[in-house]
């Protein structure tokens, strides 16, 4: 099936979008030694209140974030359980660097969004517009 979101206006905003999923997944998800853990549905609540967000500051961004979500799900429908394991590494590895950043920051923007972690519990909300 061919992919409903790719366009050509999505070409040159790839690599944000790519650091767009990496920073949600990181906030969404937990750690092996997460101190205050995130329940499943909270953090897929946070994601898809982040992605609408999105879709209303920035609907080139999000189509991207789409597209890339789409191809890498067909993708890894088509891993073997070794593949898809050091795929689910490479991930991991690829998020805890995320998140070891936002620890050191505290406070961080992207985009539209500041994610800030207080007393172990994670935040992320839209920036007003100024």
């Amino acid at each position: 099936m061919q992919n409903p979101y790719r366009s050509w206006r999505n070409r040159g905003r790839r690599r944000e979008a790519r650091q767009w999923l990496d920073f949600i997944a990181a906030v969404t998800t937990n750690t092996a030694r997460d101190p205050v853990p995130i329940k499943v549905d909270e953090g897929y609540r946070m994601y898809i209140r982040a992605l609408d967000d999105l879709e209303s500051v920035d609907p080139d961004l999000w189509r991207t974030a789409q597209e890339i979500s789409w191809d890498e799900g067909n993708a890894r429908r088509k891993l073997s359980l070794p593949e898809w394991q050091v795929e689910a590494c490479r991930n991991g590895k690829r998020w805890i660097a995320v998140r070891e950043a936002l620890r050191r920051a505290e406070s961080t923007r992207i985009g539209q969004f500041t994610y800030t972690e207080r007393r172990g519990r994670r935040e992320l909300s839209l920036r007003p517009k100024s």
